[in-house]
């Protein structure tokens, strides 16, 4: 097992496939964390000019959708 020969391509896909996951996690997770913000931000807003305090769950949701999609950008891109 410890004298095969290890094919030359392995070498040199690899690290090019790390690289390419993780940057492609990386602007996953830019992007969705934009979209999230616009979210929380229209939240802000809705909360700011309307007054809706009756329904905080907004806020909520907007806390746990952030949190939630950027932690799965991130393990989108860590992920080999």
């Amino acid at each position: 097992m410890a004298n095969m020969p290890v094919p030359e391509e392995n070498f040199i896909n690899t690290p090019k496939k790390i690289v390419s996951v993780g940057i492609y996690g990386l602007a996953l997770s830019g992007i969705l964390y934009a979209l999230t913000t616009w979210i929380a931000l229209g939240a802000a807003y809705l909360q700011l000019f309307w007054v809706i305090r009756a329904w905080p769950w907004i806020n909520l949701a907007a806390a746990l959708g952030s949190v939630a999609l950027i932690a799965l950008g991130f393990a989108r891109g860590y992920r080999v």
